[in-house]
């Protein structure tokens, strides 16, 4: 998306998450990701990235004294909104497309509703697989081509609809286990685990 376009949509992203239907639908989502999350194999979790971080939710939902979190977003009017609320979160401007990470550096990744916005998928998989220790979890979500999908589409959200079987197919290159999935109206949500014993891609 435009920079210029998300700037503009950011400023009225929470008038559109404030309607009751809105509301019950993200209500939706942030209990099917939590079920993911409780289906984390034992492991320490040190250190998180939130991609896309936006007004916080998804840090609201997994935020706690023993990871440390980073995240990032595209839109500064976001990051400012946000930062007030979790003053211990290290919070970075940036592209999710090209992040200013070392590889290896994170134990989970969260991109929640962000994979919708880029035209390359793969390129932002890719992007992931390298910031992620070997044996490390992201939680991904994508947006299936649905009739409420392409109303999103219709009404001003230009977005990128993706099925789980391109997934799958992306998975034969990028080296990610999917370890659960769940769906809501929206989003279809995965669990994947970055491959261990595979140094590139």
């Amino acid at each position: 998306m435009a920079k210029n376009l998300w700037k503009l949509q950011s400023s009225f992203y929470h008038l559109f998450r404030s309607n009751p239907v809105s509301a019950w639908i993200l209500q939706e989502e942030n209990e099917a990701i939590k079920l993911l999350f409780k289906s984390l194999p034992d492991k320490r979790i040190r250190i998180g990235l939130d991609i896309g971080s936006g007004r916080g939710n998804s840090l609201e939902l997994f935020i706690d004294s023993e990871t440390a979190w980073v995240a990032i977003d595209y839109s500064l009017q976001m990051i400012r909104r946000c930062r007030p609320q979790f003053q211990e979160v290290r919070f970075i401007l940036g592209d999710a497309r090209e992040m200013p990470f070392k590889g290896g550096s994170f134990d989970l990744v969260l991109s929640v509703g962000v994979s919708e916005y880029l035209e390359d998928p793969d390129q932002f998989l890719r992007e992931i697989w390298k910031l992620l220790k070997p044996g490390s979890f992201v939680i991904l979500t994508l947006t299936p081509p649905n009739f409420l999908n392409f109303f999103r589409w219709m009404i001003g959200h230009r977005i990128y609809t993706i099925r789980e079987a391109d997934l799958r197919d992306s998975l034969n290159n990028i080296p990610f286990s999917i370890l659960g999935s769940s769906q809501t109206l929206l989003q279809d949500q995965y669990l994947l685990r970055k491959d261990e014993g595979v140094e590139n891609i």
